[in-house]
């Protein structure tokens, strides 16, 4: 007798460790795509961009427009997106990467050129800000 499982298999969800979902976690039912093939976790901030912590009042410049158009770095802190995310609720759980290229955006004049000491004194004490929570859907 064949049993009904065979050729089956059951997954308590799957985690999607390479997004740019960074401002789709903040879109009204923006997550539909990834639960509806079994994602239950997205890690967002990869590649070195991260929507927190920066605020843009221009359009992004390449790698940033892969993650939000200008309306969506509106956040100073992990704090206050986290809060955001809370507001709307997410669909998935969410681990967030603070980005590199992120901080040197907001941190350094220059990006074409090495952080100085104070700009680097100003990434870390961004990076040393309460850190991000994970957040559950």
């Amino acid at each position: 007798m064949e049993n009904a499982l065979d050729g089956r298999a059951v997954a308590p969800g799957f985690i999607d460790v390479h997004t740019h979902d960074d401002s789709v976690l903040l879109s009204p039912n923006g997550m539909e795509p990834k639960i509806s093939q079994g994602v239950t976790r997205v890690i967002a901030g990869n590649c070195g961009i991260s929507l927190v912590p920066l605020r843009m009042t221009a359009t992004p410049p390449p790698p940033f427009t892969l993650i939000g158009n200008r309306e969506a770095f509106a956040f100073d802190s992990f704090a206050d997106y986290i809060t955001a995310l809370g507001t709307r609720g997410i669909a998935t759980s969410a681990a967030l990467l603070p980005g590199h290229t992120t901080l040197r955006q907001r941190h350094v004049a220059d990006t074409q050129r090495p952080a100085n000491e104070a700009e680097l004194s100003r990434m870390l004490a961004n990076l040393e800000q309460p850190s991000p929570k994970e957040l559950s859907g």
